[in-house]
């Protein structure tokens, strides 16, 4: 009888993946008191001018530097950092790929982004001081109209389905994706209190508007990854010997 058993491999076609963490609602408690106190701040620095955010429709619609070594940010940012190193390997866990040297994540800058009625931020990348940079966003505040949303909600009929949320942009994209056994090259999120998605800097993304009362409030932080053998020999030492104490978890400047 012949053998009609049948197998075969698969090779993935897709660009890169997208990280999601969450992070623990006391956090981001500390991190809203600190960006609460910031917006206060009269020496606070605006990041407008390296930015294409178009967050202008109210006074209080702004970009804020944000000091990552602030001790209400610092547990935040070993999270940045963590994440990194995590999201490096699963990527060469998944594209069967050796890494040649080791990475060391330094934070390369974060901000904040207050959004009301009307703020959007176009398609854009980010940029990094490495060629291997990693970013992410999370939110600390997003208005109730936003959150009632469905997270895959259909766009007829003037729904605003997507008002309100981040497109991450690897591709074409098409409604009939899904009906073409077509992985999609835009896949729109729905912002969550406490949700952060961690991605390649290279990835294109855009934010639409949402309408109505309250704040949409983001951080966004990119993340160098620096090769070893380009750190300072004052940093190879102080690297290595915080792997010898906690292993390879956050570590950065």
């Amino acid at each position: 009888m012949t053998d009609r058993k049948i197998t075969y491999g698969i090779l993935p076609l897709y660009k890169t993946f997208i990280m999601q963490t969450r992070i623990n609602n006391n956090i981001i408690v500390l991190l809203n008191e600190y960006l609460d106190d910031l917006v206060k701040n009269k020496q606070r620095k605006s990041h407008a001018h390296t930015l294409v955010g178009q967050i202008r429709q109210r006074e209080e619609s702004q970009q804020l530097l944000m000091d990552h070594n602030h001790s209400d940010c610092m547990i935040f940012k070993n999270i940045c950092l963590t994440v990194s190193f995590e999201y490096m390997k699963k990527f060469h866990e998944m594209s069967f790929r050796q890494q040649v040297e080791e990475r060391v994540p330094q934070i390369d800058d974060m901000w904040s982004v207050h959004s009301f009625e009307g703020d959007y931020n176009t398609i854009h990348t980010h940029g990094c001081n490495t060629l291997m940079g990693l970013s992410m966003v999370a939110w600390t505040k997003v208005p109730k109209q936003i959150s009632d949303l469905p997270a895959q909600g259909s766009l007829k009929n003037a729904s605003g389905a997507n008002d309100g949320f981040l497109g991450f942009v690897v591709g074409d994209g098409d409604v009939h994706d899904a009906e073409r056994l077509k992985f999609s090259g835009y896949t729109p999120v729905k912002p969550e209190v406490g949700v952060m998605y961690v991605f390649p800097s290279w990835v294109q993304h855009v934010v639409w508007p949402f309408f109505g009362d309250g704040e949409r409030r983001s951080i966004a932080t990119n993340v160098n990854m620096f090769p070893f053998s380009h750190l300072s020999p004052e940093d190879q030492a102080r690297y290595t010997e915080h792997k010898k104490q906690f292993g390879q978890g956050a570590w950065g400047k």
